[in-house]
């Protein structure tokens, strides 16, 4: 058992999952972690994950870097000024398991008591899917959403803990499906999030910056106070959203019935037509506006993207759409009904996980669309030559 702490005014729990092309960027975060590191009031604790080197430069040909450390894998660190305390060497675990966030969080809680804890997830997202995409196992993983709340969930009921701040340090977190996610169950850990609207920056957060606000703000009891002062001095675009359970229930409620209006308009000879127009969908978002912006505590944008995305039509995908719909949010919901024509057999839905607290394989043109993203200018060809490559590295099966 690891030597506890005494308690501090906050405890930051960072998972930070560079098993994949994110490596230097995950790296560098720990670096910029370790200009300031944790202080008598505040606790730094960090999970890292390290791809090895060869993986990274076989997907992004481009890096070129000197390696302060010589090791891969995941290892957990209390961050200290200059230094970090290694307190915990995991070896070749998977950070795209859900079981791995729980033991994490779980442990961080236990080990670094505090009044308050915020817990910040670093790496890819999927939209509708997951996020912490891992290639340091025999197949390539991602950590589906509603696998990852339950995660958070079941470490922080536990012990009977609270995440006061979840800051979602990846692109495309400022979905409602995702918030609802957090707020579905009215037991729920996480209070409240922070996140970028729509995309953040490949390097992620300035964790120096976020570390020094965090302490000159540790002794602050109001979050809300906490939560603006992060975003305000932070260079990104980011938002905040209130997890409350009536509010979230409400918004849903609202989907499903406005839905539910426009399709009886559509009715003809006693039959109602379940087809809504895109243009129609937008025109039930406006309708609720108001209400959305009822869980929004406060945000700072240079752009006009949205605040809070919503998805309006679904890919005709069988993957993709068994996904979208395991969200608490298109549950009993008419809106998730009129997104794509293809109804979906609640038995297919329900037997991907069974609630277990397992990761997603992911295939081959899941890797291709990480692959494009990190090489944007590289011809198609190109892209696929580095797939091929990839699996034939790491022996994966395409």
């Amino acid at each position: 058992m690891d030597k506890i702490k005494h308690e501090a005014d906050w405890t930051i729990l960072i998972y930070a999952n560079g098993n994949n092309e994110l490596e230097p960027e995950i790296r560098q975060a720990m670096f910029d972690m370790e200009k300031v590191g944790s202080s008598f009031n505040v606790h730094v604790v960090l999970q890292i994950g390290r791809a090895e080197y060869k993986l990274v430069k076989l997907i992004r040909n481009d890096i070129n870097y000197n390696d302060k450390y010589s090791w891969s894998g995941v290892r957990r660190y209390f961050v200290k000024k200059g230094s970090s305390e290694l307190v915990g060497n995991l070896g070749k675990v998977n950070l795209a398991d859900p079981k791995q966030l729980y033991y994490f969080v779980k442990w961080g809680i236990l080990s670094y008591p505090a009044k308050k804890y915020m817990l910040i997830l670093s790496g890819h997202s999927y939209n509708c899917v997951g996020m912490m995409t891992d290639y340091s196992r025999k197949a390539p993983y991602i950590m589906g959403f509603p696998e990852m709340v339950k995660a958070i969930n079941m470490a922080t009921n536990e012990i009977n803990k609270k995440i006061d701040i979840l800051f979602l340090d990846t692109c495309g977190a400022n979905s409602l499906e995702l918030i609802y996610e957090f707020g579905k169950d009215e037991n729920h850990a996480v209070q409240n999030i922070i996140t970028y609207i729509v995309n953040g920056p490949i390097e992620g957060l300035p964790y120096d910056n976020l570390i020094k606000i965090m302490q000159t703000n540790s002794s602050t009891e109001d979050i809300t106070v906490v939560i603006k002062n992060i975003i305000e001095n932070l260079p990104h675009d980011l938002i905040s959203f209130e997890i409350n359970y009536q509010k979230l229930r409400q918004i849903k409620q609202l989907f499903h019935d406005k839905t539910f209006e426009y399709i009886s308009k559509g009715t003809d000879n006693g039959q109602i037509s379940s087809k809504i127009l895109l243009l129609e969908r937008q025109d039930i978002i406006q309708s609720i506006s108001d209400k959305l912006k009822s869980i929004i505590i406060h945000y700072k944008r240079h752009n006009k993207q949205a605040l809070i995305t919503i998805i309006t039509s679904v890919a005709d995908n069988l993957k993709l759409l068994t996904r979208y719909y395991q969200l608490g949010f298109t549950q009993d919901n008419c809106w998730s009904n009129v997104l794509n024509d293809q109804i979906i057999d609640k038995d297919i839905i329900n037997t991907v996980n069974n609630g277990k607290l397992l990761p997603l394989k992911m295939s081959p043109q899941e890797v291709y669309a990480y692959i494009s993203i990190m090489n944007p200018e590289l011809e198609k060809t190109k892209k696929k030559s580095i797939l091929k490559k990839l699996y034939d590295y790491k022996k994966w099966s395409l």
